[in-house]
């Protein structure tokens, strides 16, 4: 059974996009695991493969990305006590907080959300933490619990010293962490994901979706919306944007917490449009904003109307073409955007992961490589562009475009202190 079928046999069971992961990645892991089975030939691991559902969970362990730490990004865990304390306590003053982790990778993340709520002031008997992933390996090391000083490189290590106890091999979190936190194993593209949970007010889904071909981002996101309460907060990753989540989510206007309400419904009077969500505090400031006086007795003149750009409207629609999987409408759009005078970053990457589910990776590549040259950070650009160079062999490149990642998180770190 050659690499290819395999690759197109776990894109069809668990979402996974092929070219995202690396044509290397799956190989080695079917390596791997048919050196586990002491099987030498591709038919032999075929025949296992198809006839063992315990094999096909064994080859996911080996080829998902687990790679996590707590408090990984600050910046959306301080968004999200603040949420908590200025809006959500006071809408629900008696409700349990419901909370999603997916995926929880080996569970820093999860761990990382209720210790966040306990900061902010609610008591472990208060709130939730469903943590889910489609890997068993991972979930085992969940109720394992002990971590390594490798999953505090976030740093916050006074948080360590308050929710950790020192145990032999690194670090307990301590009961009332745990105590609100359930480890499971789901995978997010079942149809019938969580049903019967109820909504959550919280969902962390960081660093998933840019895994995934069009077809499962699709299915995931509306899983999401589904599963997000209308006035609930979702938390995507660096790579993560409109493009990827869908048309059901508007941004929060606050920096680098990559946060996103559900998009309710309007109804079919009201025009369509999308817009960044204000956070609470930009909208006081605005609603707060003193009108000038007028210096003239005289009435103002007619207002000139500026000229009208549809850029992002534009845009949003290419997005919600390419979900939707009219993959050649999509491209047009993005085409006579960047054409025009003043293109936008945002464009050429939406333009770059078209071209890469239509098969054209070199044109892909181009359409990235003009986007950072638009932003040299934009960050979706960068990964996308990484994830292409290494797939090709292309070392030295991929490195320097590491490197410039790396800078941009440090800066980001430091910023967020």
């Amino acid at each position: 059974m050659s690499v290819d079928r395999i690759a197109a046999l776990l894109t069809r069971k668990t979402g996974l996009n092929p070219a995202v992961l690396g044509t290397d990645a799956v190989a080695q892991a079917v390596e791997r695991r048919m050196a586990a089975c002491g099987l030498c030939s591709d038919g032999l691991y075929e025949e296992k493969l198809l006839a063992s559902d315990e094999e096909w969970q064994s080859l996911v362990d080996e080829v998902v990305v687990r790679e996590t730490w707590f408090f990984r990004d600050w910046m959306p865990f301080d968004f999200l006590q603040r949420h908590v304390r200025e809006r959500w306590l006071r809408a629900h003053p008696e409700r349990v907080l419901r909370a999603l982790s997916v995926p929880c990778a080996t569970g820093e993340e999860g761990c990382s959300i209720a210790i966040a709520l306990l900061e902010a002031g609610i008591a472990a008997k208060s709130f939730h933490v469903d943590a889910v992933d489609v890997s068993r390996t991972a979930i085992a090391r969940c109720h394992e619990a002990t971590y390594g000083t490798s999953s505090f490189r976030g740093g916050h290590l006074e948080l360590r010293e308050r929710y950790f106890t020192a145990v032999e091999g690194g670090y307990r979190p301590l009961p009332e962490v745990t105590a609100s936190i359930t480890f499971r194993q789901g995978n997010l593209l079942e149809p019938g994901f969580s049903v019967g949970r109820g909504s959550y007010d919280i969902v962390f889904c960081r660093n998933l979706l840019i895994y995934f071909d069009l077809a499962a981002r699709k299915l995931a996101g509306e899983n999401l919306c589904r599963l997000l309460a209308d006035d609930g907060v979702l938390f995507a990753g660096h790579t993560e944007t409109t493009h990827t989540l869908g048309a059901r989510f508007a941004l929060l206007e606050e920096p680098r917490a990559f946060a996103y309400r559900k998009v309710l419904a309007l109804p079919p009077s009201a025009p369509e449009r999308r817009a960044v969500v204000p956070s609470s505090r930009r909208a006081d400031r605005l609603a707060a904003k003193p009108t000038p006086p007028s210096e003239s007795p005289e009435p103002p003149p007619p207002a000139r109307l500026a000229p009208v750009d549809d850029t992002a409207s534009r845009l949003e629609r290419a997005s919600r073409l390419a979900d939707e999987g009219s993959l050649d409408a999509a491209a047009a759009i993005c085409r006579e955007l960047v054409e025009r005078e003043n293109p936008i970053a945002d464009a050429f990457c939406l333009l770059g992961l078209i071209e890469e589910a239509l098969g054209d990776r070199l044109q892909a590549e181009g359409c990235y490589t003009r986007a950072l040259f638009l932003d040299p950070d934009h960050y979706e650009s960068l990964v996308h562009l990484i994830l292409l160079v290494e797939s090709r062999g292309d070392a030295i490149r991929s490195a320097a475009l590491r490197a410039r990642v790396g800078r941009i998180r440090e800066l980001e770190n430091r910023h967020a202190g």
